[in-house]
């Protein structure tokens, strides 16, 4: 077992502090496992609303769920009328940072633990390392077409499935159309015409930009790398492989440094009273963010509504579109259950049959992304009155099409995220150049994990 110790998990990102924090509606993850009569299928051939769920032939028992998904006792009740011998215990510890808090105590102590819990991607390789979930690969691994490859990809490592992924959040561009109809500006097609566009928005009115850069949430960063192809580490054969500073992430960091340094875009905190006024008023005409954003936009810039609408993001070569994702969960079995075999059939059937899963969607607010979601966008697509009548599923839809990999996260991606937020501070405030931001990153990020007993880094990918 790996080496850790518990300032890993003391101070977790600020985006999942003010998350939890400030949000009316916490939104975030559950998992699936999904069992059909068939081994063997395509998505292409596959009828997802019409799924043979396994018969339960055990006694009765009850699963403890630990989980921060709002709402969800509506798809919790269908299971429970389909599976009558299992009982659920939902249990809402507090958010991301109180349930991961709770589950480094248990796994220590060696009681505790749920059934059945929820983990984002992001923080899966920790939990995954310290001994907290298990391999359900011998009920699940047959089962992964009912999901996209690099959804079933985060929860995996080699042959073993260490949890059932339940949504996501694909990269999509908010923004508000009277301002742009105001300054005769269009939706930018490639990050070069974004870039021009955030140069004249701002030449026009020095109080507008059209985009922020948010120092705190490393995150979003990291998926703008990884629209454009790229990473910044990855797990293989028991490596953690670190490049913060590849081509492409140094040239995402410089692309936004160079538009900071212009005053073409706002230097920002994610989720702070500031960045809530900013995008109610007009300050910040646009921002990328993930699928699961409308939710939360609705409520903090309800001044705003109608005026609001989503597009695709930018492209850096539009003839081979391609995206990124920010946030998301799974949810995982732990290694106390007594029973996983029917805490993955849980998992399985909350997150994968078609009304639980359209009630994760209208009850959670959830971005689920079991296929059979997909199947279901043109009736679930009416028009929102926020976003002035567009149909934004499809477009939500779309997005989360043009993911195309995945990659393993490190297991100290809070420390990764306060670094983060440091160099890029330094270099808003000049302190530093934007390539020292990477570089300083991968200095400290090392020296970090190795002090955790993390000997298994290679430099360079």
């Amino acid at each position: 077992m790996w080496k850790f110790k518990e300032e890993i998990f003391k101070n977790f990102s600020l985006y999942l502090l003010e998350v939890n924090k400030m949000k009316k509606i916490q939104v975030l993850v559950v998992v699936a496992f999904v069992v059909l009569s068939i081994v063997a299928f395509s998505q292409a051939s596959v009828n997802y609303a019409n799924v043979v769920f396994p018969k339960y032939t055990g006694g009765p028992v009850t699963l403890t769920v630990w989980s921060w998904v709002p709402n969800i006792q509506k798809s919790i009740d269908l299971f429970e009328q389909a599976y009558p011998n299992i009982k659920i215990n939902y249990v809402n510890v507090g958010g991301a940072g109180p349930t991961y808090s709770k589950l480094l105590s248990s796994t220590t102590s060696g009681a505790g633990l749920p059934d059945v819990t929820q983990i984002e991607y992001t923080f899966l390789p920790q939990f995954i390392d310290y001994g907290t979930v298990m391999d359900i690969s011998k009920w699940v691994s047959q089962y992964k077409d009912l999901f996209p490859t690099w959804t079933w990809e985060s929860v995996s490592r080699g042959n073993k499935v260490y949890g059932i992924p339940q949504d996501g959040g694909a990269l999509v561009y908010f923004y508000r159309k009277d301002i742009f109809d105001k300054y005769g500006l269009t939706v930018p097609k490639t990050w070069d015409e974004f870039a021009q566009e955030a140069i004249d928005i701002h030449s026009k009115d020095p109080n507008v930009y059209i985009a922020d850069l948010e120092e705190n949430y490393f995150m979003l960063f990291d998926a703008l790398v990884w629209q454009d192809g790229g990473t910044m580490f990855n797990y293989k054969n028991g490596n953690y492989y670190i490049d913060f500073t590849n081509p492409i992430a140094m040239k995402l960091i410089n692309f936004w440094g160079n538009l900071v340094d212009k005053d073409a875009v706002l230097p920002t905190f994610a989720w702070s009273t500031d960045w809530y006024n900013f995008l109610a008023t007009g300050k910040i005409a646009g921002f990328i963010s993930g699928a699961w954003m409308p939710t939360f936009l609705t409520s903090i810039a309800e001044s705003s509504s109608g005026s609001w609408r989503v597009a695709l993001l930018p492209q850096w070569n539009p003839e081979e579109p391609q995206n990124g994702n920010v946030g998301g969960s799974a949810f995982c079995v732990t290694t106390q259950s007594k029973h996983p075999e029917a805490a993955a059939l849980f998992a399985l059937w909350i997150n994968s049959e078609s009304n639980s899963v359209k009630d994760l969607y209208t009850e959670s607010q959830l971005w689920p992304v079991a296929n059979v979601f997909s199947d279901e966008i043109n009736e679930l697509d009416t028009p929102n009155a926020f976003f002035g009548g567009q149909k934004i599923m499809s477009t939500l839809n779309q997005a989360s099409q043009q993911v195309k990999f995945y990659f393993g996260w490190l297991p100290v991606m809070n420390y990764v995220q306060s670094e983060f937020q440091t160099q890029v501070t330094n270099a808003a405030n000049k302190k530093e150049s934007w390539e020292d931001v990477l570089t300083n990153m991968q200095s400290k990020v090392i020296t970090f994990m190795k002090t955790q007993g993390y000997n298994n880094i290679i430099v360079g990918q």
